[in-house]
């Protein structure tokens, strides 16, 4: 990345903490969720079970592979333990900073919350204050419609009862933390949710269409 890309990158580093800790999420056993300003805490705790989950079922199913990868540490079969940073470097990055809100509007993101005239815009305050374009800001209204974290617990919307959300232990598309966000979400408002990270999968791909059918016919007949 450039210069400029790896001080937005720390700037945002630096932004998370605040906005996990503002979303109040809890784990299954009730501890609060959240980080400190060094992004160590309960939150990351959490990411961590996450991957560790998805490694322990792809040694359960005779990858040896995983065992002899340096951010995870095995002892007796068991996945113990795992090195954040190391997997990240291992999983290796896709997209400069900022991945979406681009500083140029020249994203699909900017797409998305343009308006009936097609004309690109920025739906971060980071980003509008940094645009190389004066680029205009997405209307209020259409950020908060755009975010399913407004609406989820709200008696505004009718919200799915049961959820299955797949996110590959090798996606560099976007973070893991983002759809975890929303599945502890869904959670704590008292939603089904069947939450885990495939192993070695990208960000695409049929790779468990039988496992969702299955999973879809058990709520069919469950009613």
């Amino acid at each position: 990345m450039t210069g400029r890309q790896i001080t937005a990158s720390k700037a945002l580093k630096a932004l998370f903490p605040a906005y996990v800790n503002s979303l109040g999420l809890r784990d299954a056993s009730g501890q609060l969720l959240s980080l400190h300003e060094d992004g160590t805490g309960s939150f990351a705790d959490y990411i961590k079970a996450v991957y560790m989950a998805s490694a322990q079922s792809a040694l359960d199913q005779g990858d040896t592979s995983v065992a002899a990868l340096g951010w995870l540490t095995v002892q007796d079969g068991r996945v113990v333990d795992m090195d954040l940073a190391k997997y990240a470097a291992w999983a290796g990055r896709l997209k400069a900073t900022p991945a979406f809100d681009k500083f140029d509007l020249s994203s699909g993101e900017n797409d998305e919350f343009a308006d009936s005239a097609n004309a690109p815009k920025h739906f971060t305050a980071f980003s509008f204050q940094r645009s190389d374009k004066n680029g205009p800001m997405a209307d209020a209204s259409i950020l908060r419609l755009m975010n399913p974290m407004n609406y989820i617990g709200s008696k505004e919307a009718t919200v799915a009862p049961h959820w299955r959300i797949r996110h590959g232990a090798k996606d560099r598309d976007t973070s893991l933390a983002i759809p975890a966000l929303l599945a502890r979400k869904l959670q704590n408002a008292g939603y089904d949710v069947d939450f885990a990270a495939p192993w070695g999968k990208g960000h695409a791909g049929d790779y468990d269409l039988t496992e969702l059918f299955d999973w879809a016919d058990r709520l069919c007949q469950a009613r």
